[in-house]
């Protein structure tokens, strides 16, 4: 009998002996552990648990040469975890015997191979697609756009021009298959000119190319696996949407939601990606990063992506995991074109559009803001004994003029709900062709909802003097905030443009009616940093790109403690020195102002309904 601590240390030697001799390890233990029948039930269990994580060790299928190097650099890196090691390469070894095409459901989708046919179509599929990979990969020029490839590149480049690709099957067949798989329109075209290669045009089985196709989306999901930690409950949960908005498009197309999106209930269309994705399918993946005889991991994924030219050093894999959508399809794209030349205006038809040409229009925002879609505007009206007073108009972009509810391009930007601004640039919920109409630009007539409204003395708004309408307008100047800053300090303000100086003496006499009333400026009394990050070009760093951080006190609430040495402390919660910037003061009051007003307009309504019914 061996005693308890001697077989403890047996078996932590021999794990160690692993870790330090892998090839060793395999020679010297080529059959199962022998497990002493005299030992006590923990040690017997310990003695099992080695002899399972031993015997999945040694069948791990060595005859691929990309397991061995998933198990060194895991070993070699994880000492300690030496059975993760073991289990990860024993999941991935699970994943080349698993079967990944969809089964057939119906005639007309014949993509779905029958049954029984599945594992020749995939084998075939999966060595294809290795194939096309592997001779871009010994091709430099592969790599590069068509136009600056050479004449003389070998039959495995890309055809680009010398050969139309639109009749190319394969090509035909993957274009716009990728979509959403890659932060980059370039990237998308490098996976799709994968297909409209010399080695592509011999390929006749188009069941053999739709195949490659799916591994291929496959590999890209793989890939999006990079630095994903969490429990695997927390990951299901952050992609949870992509189920429910697979299930939505599918009912629309099938008029169906059987199956709940399992296998067999697979269509063949782009949609599909949003499934993929949600199962984090990586089967297909795993047997091309095999057949390559690569590490079959998600940072070898990406490094290959990278050397193949589709993905960046950088690529956002957060972002494409999402599910959100990175570009818009072609459809969508014609839809913001015919938006954009469709002259029709109901609401001027129905003469409810105000022409505002007249006023001097301002819009203020930062000066890296692409998409301006706020201004303001000061109207002086004359009494009936001759005094004037003020109409303060806060003008918002028009969206729905271009995109009407029941219009594809509002379709299109209801499925993003909201452009996201991130470090590498924005991704905007509209086209980019029709975002610029909708923008307010300088020196353009623009169409927009405007919002008149004029204060009572103490800063409170008249309700009686509420209006909204569609309106025409025609932006003067596009400022920034440090242009508005420096036009008040210098007095351009109160003179040439009056107007901005009464914009900001309305500004201030709403936020102290607005800190009387126990605004939540109260509760910040210190100011709040406001970080921008941003990723600029750089020449100098090795990977091409530096990181810019601008931090700055918030112009939102509370004393800023840095800028001047005059402003006091607040002593109470109530007493608060102004944000340091005018203009951001100015903005901020404007458009607390006009969700004032709307609220105050809608509550009207109601009232005067409930009136009526009564």
């Amino acid at each position: 009998m061996v005693p308890s601590h001697l077989w403890a240390s047996v078996t932590i030697a021999t794990i160690l002996a692993v870790a330090l001799n892998q090839h060793h390890f395999v020679n010297s233990f080529t059959s199962p552990l022998h497990v002493p029948s005299s030992l006590t039930t923990r040690e017997h269990q310990r003695a099992t648990s080695f002899q399972q994580h031993q015997h999945a060790f040694l069948n791990l299928g060595d005859s691929h040469h990309s397991l061995s190097a998933e198990r060194n650099v895991c070993m070699n890196s994880n000492r300690r975890n030496i059975p993760s090691c073991l289990n990860m390469a024993k999941n991935s070894n699970a994943k080349m015997s698993q079967s990944w095409l969809p089964r057939k459901i119906n005639l007309d989708d014949d993509i779905f191979a029958v049954q029984t046919e599945r594992a020749l179509l995939e084998e075939k599929s999966i060595e294809f697609l290795a194939s096309l990979i592997q001779n871009s990969l010994n091709n430099a020029g592969t790599t590069k756009k068509d136009e600056s490839e050479s004449s003389s590149s070998s039959s495995s480049v890309v055809v680009g021009k010398r050969k139309k690709k639109k009749f190319i099957r394969a090509y035909q067949l993957a274009k716009g298959r990728f979509l959403d798989l890659a932060c980059t329109i370039e990237g998308e075209h490098a996976l799709e000119d994968l297909f409209a290669t010399d080695l592509a045009i011999q390929q006749e089985d188009e069941d053999v190319i739709r195949g490659a196709i799916i591994a291929l989306q496959s590999l890209l999901i793989m890939g999006t696996q990079v630095g994903v930690k969490g429990a695997p409950q927390q990951q299901k949960k952050n992609i949870a949407h992509l189920f429910r908005g697979y299930n939505e498009i599918k009912s629309q197309n099938n008029g169906s939601n059987k199956n709940n999106g399992k296998d067999g209930d697979d269509v063949w269309n782009a949609d599909s990606i949003r499934k993929l994705k949600h199962e984090v399918n990586q089967v297909a993946g795993t047997q091309v990063m095999a057949k390559l005889q690569r590490k079959r991991t998600a940072q070898s994924v990406f490094d290959l992506l990278v050397e193949l030219g589709v993905w960046g050093k950088h690529e956002d894999v957060v972002l494409l995991r999402s599910g959100f959508p990175t570009r818009f399809t072609d459809d969508e794209e014609e839809a913001a074109k015919e938006a954009i030349e469709n002259l029709r205006d109901p609401d001027k038809i129905l003469g409810l559009r105000k022409d505002l040409r007249r006023l001097k229009a301002y819009t203020i925002d930062s000066a890296s803001a692409s998409e301006i879609d706020d201004g303001l505007s000061v109207e002086v009206l004359t009494n009936e004994d001759g005094s004037v007073r003020q109409r303060f108009w806060i003008h918002i972009a028009d969206a729905d003029h271009w995109a009407p509810r029941d219009s594809a391009v509002f379709g299109a930007a209801r499925r993003r709900a909201s452009s996201i601004y991130l470090p590498t640039g924005t991704v905007p919920m509209f086209p980019q062709s029709i975002t610029g109409m909708m923008s307010l630009t300088a020196d353009r007539d623009a169409y927009a909802l405007s919002l008149g409204v004029e204060l009572l003395p103490d800063g409170r708004i008249d309700t009686s003097s509420i209006v909204i309408t569609p309106s025409l307008i025609r932006i003067t100047y596009r400022l920034t905030y440090d242009d508005v800053d420096d036009m008040l300090e210098e007095g351009v303000g109160y003179s040439e443009e009056w107007q901005l100086g009464a914009l900001l003496a309305a500004a201030t006499k709403r936020r102290a009616h607005r800190v009387s009333k126990g605004s939540a400026e109260g509760f910040v009394p210190n100011p709040i940093p406001q970080a921008s990050v941003k990723i600029v070009p750089d020449d100098d760093a090795p990977d091409g790109v530096a990181v810019s951080i601008n931090l700055e006190v918030s112009h939102n609430a509370g004393n800023n403690q840095t800028a001047s040495a005059e402003v006091p402390a607040s002593d109470t919660a109530n007493d608060h020195a102004p944000p340091v910037s005018p203009a951001n003061l100015l903005v901020t009051e404007m458009m607390i102002l006009s969700g004032e007003a709307f609220g105050k307009m809608k509550f009207n309504f109601e009232n005067e309904e409930k009136q009526n019914i009564n």
